[in-house]
């Protein structure tokens, strides 16, 4: 990596990880502020509440943070391919921590009504495993990427 493109990455490492930890804290999640046709609306029931907590969106600044100056450091695209497998595990796991859905409910059944938010998608250890598995995959995919063997021209027999 030539010499400006590492200080352009250290450079700016600080000022893109505040941005993604600003960014991440605006995102918010809820109803949309309609109330249903005919029928009368509570306010406070459509509050658009945030998506992330602050130490998500802390910890996803300082991730990208740290990833801007992991990739100044290396030499070559199959090291920033191995540094970049840990954020991407980081950010599957808390992807996957934030899906929240509604359980099966049958039309003949009497199932009681989520007040608020629905229930979350998957256990703590599964957006683990899921996290987990994510930067076992780019790492395998970058070990792959080094050994493949050259192209060889295909003789006649």
């Amino acid at each position: 990596m030539t010499l400006t493109l590492r200080n352009a990455l250290r450079l700016a490492s600080v000022p893109v990880g505040v941005g993604v930890g600003l960014w991440t804290a605006q995102r918010t999640t809820g109803p949309s502020n309609q109330c249903p046709p005919g029928a009368l609306c509570l306010e406070i029931l459509y509050f658009a509440r945030p998506t992330f907590a602050t130490w998500q969106c802390a910890l996803f600044g300082a991730g990208a943070a740290l990833t801007l100056l992991a990739l100044s450091l290396v030499d070559s695209l199959t090291n920033a391919v191995r540094i970049l497998s840990v954020p991407v595990g980081v950010g599957v796991g808390l992807w996957t921590a934030q899906l929240r859905s509604f359980p099966y409910c049958p039309p003949y059944g009497r199932c009681p009504a989520y007040l608020g938010v629905p229930p979350l998608t998957f256990a703590p250890w599964q957006c683990a495993l899921f996290g987990g598995g994510a930067a076992v995959v780019v790492m395998l995919l970058s070990l792959a990427v080094t050994r493949l063997p050259m192209a060889r021209p295909l003789k006649a027999a």
